[in-house]
């Protein structure tokens, strides 16, 4: 898992190679960007399914 942001603080990722992150991780990471300036009031969390995409669907 990271956090990533740009230097304006203008833009957050908390991005994780798995779809579901334990809650209590989450709150962490959001804490430290918070404390480094990140404004979280319009934070979107997107749903994953957690689907695994083919290598095929990739393909030309």
């Amino acid at each position: 898992m990271a956090l990533v942001g740009t230097p304006d603080r203008a833009h957050l990722w908390l991005i994780s190679r798995t779809a579901a992150l334990p809650t209590d991780i989450v709150k962490n990471y959001l804490a430290v960007a918070k404390s480094q300036g990140f404004d979280l009031d319009e934070l979107i969390t997107p749903r994953q399914s957690g689907q695994i995409v083919p290598d095929a669907a990739f393909a030309d």
